[in-house]
Order: C-alpha cells, then sequence, then structure tokens
C-alpha cells in the first residue's frame, strides 16, 4: 500500500494539497492499494493524485488493485479536482472501494476524476454515502465486467453534472450505473454513456433515482433497466 492505516483504524490521513500517491507493484503480488483505510479512519486530500498500478504474472488471474480501499467506515474527503487512476492486467480493479463492512462511510469530492482499465472493472464500487459535488469524470474501460459506479442496499450517491464513460470490450457486459435499494440524485446535467451494456441498471426494488437534464447512451444494451 502507498499509505495505509488498516492495521489500526481510527486514524486521520491529511495530505494537504496536491500531494501525489503511487503504488506498484509487478509480478505475483496479488495486491495493491494506494491508500488502505481501516475502520473508523479519516482520509483528506485536494487537489491530489492517486495512482494504482499493477501488472502481473501471466498466469496470475486474480488479485485486486484499487486506488481507494476502505476496509470499515470511513470518511474519505477528497476535495477539488483530485485524480484517482488504477490500472491492470487481471483480476478486479477499482478505482474506490467501499466494503460493506463500512456502515456509514461516506465520500465527498468536487470535479472527481477518476480513470479505470483492467479486466472486472469499477470507478466506484461498494457501500456508503456519496456525494461527488459538481462536474466530474468517471472513466472506466474493461474486457470483462465494466461499471462506472455500484452501489450496494443502503448506499446514496448525489453528483451534479457528472460524465460516465463505460468502455466494455470483451463478451461481458458494461453498465454506467448499477444500483440495489440505493438513494440516488444526479442533479442537472449528468450524462452516461455506455458502449455494450446498460446506462443504469437498478436491481429489485427499493431504489429511488432523481435527475433533470439526464442523458443515457447505450449501446448494444437499455439506456435505463
Amino acid at each position: 500500500s502507498g499509505v495505509s492505516s488498516s492495521g489500526s483504524g481510527n486514524v486521520t490521513i491529511d495530505l494537504g494539497n496536491k500531494s501525489e500517491i503511487s503504488a506498484t507493484t509487478t509480478g505475483t503480488s496479488s495486491l495493491v492499494r494506494a491508500i488502505d483505510l481501516g475502520t473508523n479512519s479519516t482520509f483528506k486530500i485536494n487537489e491530489g493524485t492517486i495512482n494504482a498500478t499493477r501488472v502481473s504474472n501471466p498466469n496470475n488471474v486474480s488479485g485486486q488493485t484499487y486506488g481507494i480501499n476502505a476496509n470499515g467506515k470511513a470518511d474519505i474527503q477528497l476535495g477539488d479536482k483530485t485524480t484517482i487512476n488504477a490500472t491492470s492486467d487481471s483480476g478486479s480493479t477499482k478505482g474506490i472501494y467501499l466494503s460493506n463492512l463500512g456502515t456509514g462511510t461516506t465520500v465527498t469530492a468536487n470535479e472527481l476524476q477518476i480513470n479505470v482499465s483492467g479486466v472486472v472493472v469499477d470507478g466506484i464500487y461498494g457501500t456508503g454515502n456519496i456525494n461527488l459535488g459538481n462536474g466530474g469524470k468517471i472513466d472506466v474501460k474493461g474486457n470483462g465486467t465494466v461499471r462506472g459506479i455500484e452501489l450496494d442496499p443502503g448506499s446514496s450517491l448525489k453528483a451534479n453534472g457528472l460524465e460516465i464513460v463505460v468502455v466494455a470490450t470483451g463478451e461481458r457486459y458494461g453498465m454506467g450505473l448499477r444500483i440495489e435499494k440505493a438513494t440516488v440524485d444526479l442533479g442537472v446535467g449528468t450524462s452516461i454513456n455506455v458502449s455494450n451494456g446498460y446506462g443504469i441498471y437498478a436491481i429489485s426494488t427499493g431504489s429511488t433515482i432523481v435527475a433533470n437534464g439526464l442523458t443515457v447512451s447505450a449501446t448494444k444494451g437499455y439506456g435505463l433497466k
């Protein structure tokens, strides 16, 4: 890990303005986590850059590459114009992962940029209350299942003018926004563009989606399912 509080929790990490954190591995190592947060941790950064990169052994198809990993309840404050990059050639690659052990986890940001590429890919995944403020872009590409944002039950998302771009190049499918029993407010002017999949995929009942001026474009799939 680049920066970690997972061993203890109850830690505040404040990286101020324009810090850059990078975690890289090659070979058979299965885990890369640029920021690894324990339970009840607080993480702060403004106009920062977070990089997680993994190049695996060709025979190693598993593993995790996460820009930010929250193992339990966390307060993640990404300030303005922070960028998260996560890249891997195998396994699961996520910009932000929020464990379902983290009831009460919060993420706040403004003009956040998330770039993720790999096989099984998520821009943001997990359980939490997420406020992405104004603007920002989530750009994800993979040759397995590819999702811009996936929210588990009890989660919420607020955003305004957010752009989500999903490119699924393999036999699996892409999803701009996948939710289950979650509350979503996409504000004004949000756009979701998906190649080979679904713009918004709501599982079962109990979810709420509110938006104005929303644009959804999905090829070889559904705009809203």
